[in-house]
């Protein structure tokens, strides 16, 4: 500045400023997830970030402090949220949650209920087992040279001239995989 003493000496101060990261934005990865398997999250990068935060489901391994994370779903690893915020210096930024499901490979196939013995020529004999816990379909595998089809707990069996004794089989599926089967001995 200047006054009647003539002009005086001039001071800057060069001032940065620095401000929270941006909001996260979606999380990218599997929400319907299986025991013992790992999946890859990840989230576009955050301005203003200098590295994340990420916390998982308990039961669930895995840690980043990048835009990028493995979880390893544990069996004891439970339905929960991912999350994830950016942060610097300034502190935190707001963060993206999704919910996470955890499924189970099927269970064991119950008992086959229907006929024991059939004769060659008999048609629509019904089969069937109790619904199986986390059954997504079914899998029958069946006699030789018997017919029929079929995804649900139940199937409907032809037994043409051709078909021989042998074991029908039955197993429930998800995406996590296949449950232990059980077979029933069809005499025919």
């Amino acid at each position: 500045g200047s006054n009647s003493w003539g002009d005086g000496a001039v001071s800057t101060l060069a001032i940065s400023v620095n401000t929270l990261p941006e909001v996260a934005l979606n999380i990218i990865g599997s929400q319907s997830v299986c025991k013992g398997q790992s999946y890859t999250y990840n989230i576009d990068p955050i301005a203003n970030a200098t590295s994340y935060n990420w916390t998982i489901p308990s039961g669930a391994n895995g840690s980043s402090t990048t835009n990028s994370i493995v979880v390893n779903y544990s069996n004891s690893a439970i339905p929960g949220t991912i999350s994830v915020n950016g942060v610097n210096n300034c502190g935190n930024g707001m963060q993206a949650i999704t919910d996470i499901e955890i499924l189970n490979i099927p269970a064991t196939a119950g008992i086959i209920y229907g006929a024991d013995t059939v004769n060659q020529g008999e048609s629509n004999k019904l089969y069937a087992v109790d619904p199986i816990i986390d059954a997504d379909s079914y899998i029958w595998t069946l006699p030789n040279n018997v017919l029929g089809n079929s995804d649900s707990n139940s199937i409907v069996l032809n037994f043409p001239d051709s078909s021989i004794s042998g074991n029908l089989t039955v197993k429930a599926q998800n995406i996590c995989g296949s449950g232990e089967p059980n077979s029933k001995y069809i005499n025919i």
